[in-house]
């Protein structure tokens, strides 16, 4: 791996050219070879890649006024890319984005095809409780508190996820490393997970580091936010 200082005038560099990935870590810039990523085709994999391609086959299937309902709602949701720009999403990415959300949250949902509003979500703070594993039984306890009441006539999820246990040494754990333990009314605290834990991600050996984050999600559209994310050492 190597690494790059940047021109004054250069930001940024992230994203692959030719056979190289460039990206950026507390070190500063680097570069490395491109590997082909291995495809262990797990279930979650091929139901996302599912619902990916159902979506945008019912984008074809609305009207050119939903469409363009889109096309103008999309600049109500800008993002930021990975060099820190802001962006606006194109009709269709946020049409299958929030649809997505919403279907991998509740597979049973209706398809959202008017786009929404966006809503003024609660302002709320995460933290870690318990974690053990005591004789192979985890014990997986996150309580939220809501700092600031969002639209009160608006129902909210939490959607929460998890790590395995990873070594004390990392700090900033791959968006692929988290996987969901379920979901849970946005008043719900403590939220207790440890049997969805165990269930998902198996035993975390003691000693070993996990890492939870939770997203606040309006139920009827799928538009989400992120809480927060935490960390703490099994026990």
């Amino acid at each position: 791996m190597a690494s790059i200082k940047l021109a004054n005038f250069i930001v940024a560099v992230r994203g692959k050219i030719a056979g190289t990935v460039y990206s950026q870590n507390a070190g500063g810039t680097f570069a490395r070879q491109y590997v082909v990523p291995t495809n262990p085709q797990t279930d979650p994999q091929t139901n996302q890649r599912a619902l990916l391609a159902s979506l945008s086959a019912q984008w074809k299937g609305l009207t050119q006024v939903q469409r363009d309902a889109w096309i103008t709602t999309a600049s109500e949701f800008p993002y930021q890319n990975r060099v820190g720009e802001s962006k606006i999403y194109t009709g269709q990415q946020l049409f299958v984005k929030l649809n997505l959300s919403l279907l991998s949250m509740d597979n049973t949902a209706a398809l959202v095809e008017v786009p929404p509003l966006k809503p003024t979500f609660p302002v709320m703070t995460l933290a870690f409780t318990t974690l053990t594993n005591v004789a192979g039984v985890m014990t997986v306890t996150v309580t939220q508190t809501v700092v600031i009441p969002g639209d009160a006539a608006t129902t909210f999820q939490i959607v929460l996820y998890a790590t395995p246990g990873l070594s004390t040494g990392v700090e900033r754990p791959s968006e692929t490393a988290f996987r969901k333990l379920g979901k849970f009314a946005a008043e719900t605290s403590p939220m207790v997970a440890g049997t969805a834990y165990q269930a998902v991600l198996g035993e975390a050996p003691v000693g070993t580091k996990v890492f939870v984050r939770a997203d606040i999600v309006q139920e009827t559209n799928g538009i989400r936010e992120r809480v927060g994310q935490v960390f703490k050492v099994v026990s």
